[in-house]
């Protein structure tokens, strides 16, 4: 499950929207866990209660609850551009159009292309990452004065040009297949296909990126 709006996804910034979407996720695996037989409690009582946190109530193994709450939603993997790499339209196309014709990922995932223009999420996540923190308004404004770029926070080349230099560009994304079958299948050509572009593959689950060379045979929270 991707812990990210759709919006946040594109811009490639699990921290920041994890901020925003933490009760909403919190409210989605508790409505999974209340209503899933595979989620029910051992001795055949009341599921699992969420606490603030995020882990589990009286239970000594939160993790594996809530990964296996996500697992029963979705699994999400982004392909995505490593920082500093500037991607050209020309390569954010030729990379969508490999997509549309990559015919193991388009039969077994659902695949959603990345949104290259810059627009007023870039706005957005701008703002809230030099508000926590996340970034500094120096290296903004150093970075708007190496491209002749306007150091302001309302202007969307700006921002989406200094947030993808940070964080990176989400160029698509893809729900996996629930089969391990397919999921395999899917998950391989998903390694090749970014080792092929020279893109990274992030997994939302694991927070972290997948490791190209030494991927497994399913991702890394597949089976927690």
């Amino acid at each position: 499950m991707c812990f990210q709006t759709p919006a946040d996804c594109s811009r490639g910034c699990p921290g920041l929207a994890v901020r925003h979407e933490a009760s909403g996720l919190k409210a989605a695996l508790q409505k999974v866990l209340n209503n899933t037989e595979r989620c029910a409690a051992p001795n055949g009582g009341p599921a699992p209660q969420l606490g603030d946190s995020g882990g589990m109530e009286g239970h000594r193994e939160p993790g594996r609850w809530v990964l296996r709450a996500i697992r029963l939603m979705s699994y999400d993997l982004m392909l995505q551009t490593y920082p500093d790499h500037e991607m050209s339209a020309h390569e954010f196309d030729a990379v969508q159009d490999d997509l549309r014709h990559a015919t193991n990922l388009q039969r077994f995932c659902e695949v959603a292309p990345g949104n290259l223009a810059s627009d007023q999420v870039d706005v957005v996540v701008l703002g809230e990452g030099l508000d926590f923190g996340d970034f500094s308004e120096r290296d903004f404004t150093e970075f708007c004065s190496s491209r002749g770029l306007p150091a302001e926070r309302q202007h969307p080349g700006a921002a989406a040009a200094f947030v993808r230099s940070k964080l990176g560009f989400t160029v698509a994304s893809f729900k996996m297949p629930t089969a391990d079958a397919d999921a395999r299948t899917a998950y391989s050509e998903i390694v090749r296909f970014a080792l092929r572009h020279k893109l990274r593959v992030t997994d939302p689950q694991k927070g972290n990126d997948v490791d190209l060379q030494k991927p497994g045979l399913l991702p890394p929270m597949w089976n927690p």
